[in-house]
């Protein structure tokens, strides 16, 4: 335990200098980019849980639930009238993002197997819809 508080705050001095900061300097946080991340990681292990699902049998892959999410996230994460190119952007960037999952979840059946893959998918809905609450509330 002794020296733990001094390579602590040498640890903390480099992380500062190395991300060009200075000790008590304030940074701003922009919550919309970070839920923005939050639900991204989301999405990706969303749509994968309901391909793994559905190569199990046990559910179906849900493409309308899928449009829905993407068009709430759109306008949660790029709000305003004049972010419609964005909005467009963010959409075709998802969209994009669907055939590698629903191969990694074709994958997954085969190799993780189809125990509680319809529960899973279902679970795993939950962050994503909090992360479009949350960056909806910051309007």
């Amino acid at each position: 335990m002794e020296g733990t508080a001094e390579a602590l705050s040498e640890f903390r001095s480099c992380s500062y200098a190395a991300m060009g900061l200075q000790d008590g300097e304030r940074v701003e946080t922009d919550f919309r980019a970070e839920y923005r991340m939050v639900f991204e990681g989301a999405f990706e292990d969303w749509t994968t849980s309901m391909a793994r699902a559905e190569n199990c049998l046990a559910s179906r892959f849900e493409d309308e639930a899928v449009s829905e999410v993407i068009d709430a996230a759109a306008i949660a994460f790029y709000p305003g009238i004049l972010n419609f190119r964005k909005r467009s952007e963010y959409r075709d960037d998802l969209e994009r993002m669907l055939p590698m999952a629903k191969l990694s979840g074709m994958t997954d059946a085969r190799t993780k197997g189809c125990l509680m893959a319809g529960r899973l998918a279902d679970i795993s809905r939950m962050p994503v819809d909090l992360a479009i609450e949350s960056a909806a509330k910051l309007n």
